[in-house]
Parts: structure tokens; sequence; C-alpha cells
């Protein structure tokens, strides 16, 4: 883990503001690859660290997405 930052993220349904830990590690062919740990299989990659920030937050709106809908599934 080379750098921790923190981001948040405005619900679009309910307008709660939630707070990520998110960690930016360097990657070996060049960039910078990302991970949430309290999203499970949450990573993402950009060529910057601003880049990187900008794609794991659409990959977290992604993961938050799927889980919704899975909880959805299963309490119908």
């Amino acid at each position: 883990m080379d750098h921790l930052t923190l981001f948040f993220r405005k619900t679009q349904k309910t307008g709660a503001i939630m707070k990520l830990q998110v960690v930016v590690h360097p990657a070996e062919e060049g960039g910078f690859w990302a991970e949430i740990p309290a999203f499970v299989g949450c990573v993402s990659e950009g060529e910057t660290v601003e880049e990187t920030l900008i794609n794991i937050k659409e990959a977290a709106e992604g993961w938050l997405e799927v889980a919704s809908m899975r909880i959805k599934k299963q309490l119908d």
C-alpha cells in the first residue's frame, strides 16, 4: 500500500453521503491501480492517481448497484 485516501459519495436515491477508504498502489506496468477494501472485488486502474480515483469511484457505483440488485432479488 503506497497511498491511502478517502472520498465521499452522494447516493442518487437518498442523498446520503458515504465515506470510503480507497487504497492506491503503483502498477508494475506503469500507472496505478486502486481497491476499496470494504467492497470485495472492487478494483480499477488508471495512468495517473487522479484518473485512478475517478475510475474507482465509477467502479464503486457499479458495485453498489449490483449489490443493491442482489439484495432486492433475495428479498423477493
